[in-house]
């Protein structure tokens, strides 16, 4: 919002039809609450389900065969780091 600049002082009646102004806009909008002051690191987070993924994703590539070819390898992978990102955040059109 740009910011209104005067070559004048206001008048008082002025200054009284802005103060009024301001303390209605106050009323009806209240400041936002401050956060409790937990902030989640979400990189770590991101990091962890990634690497949890891949290490379960990986062994249960191997769980039903002993020779699992590079495309289960990957499929397994891939499921299990969406399962687990899919854990810890929820995306926008699930809504």
């Amino acid at each position: 919002m740009k910011r209104i600049t005067r070559d004048r002082h206001l008048t008082p009646e002025e200054a009284a039809k802005y103060n009024k102004i301001r303390k209605q806009v106050e009323k009806e909008f209240p400041p936002a609450k401050k956060p409790i002051g937990l902030i989640p690191k979400t990189y770590n987070i991101l990091t962890r389900a990634i690497e949890e993924g891949m290490n379960s994703g990986f062994r249960r590539a191997y769980k039903h065969t002993d020779a699992p070819n590079e495309e289960q390898i990957k499929e397994n992978i891939m499921r299990e780091i969406m399962n687990n990102i899919c854990e810890v955040f929820s995306f926008d059109d699930e809504e």
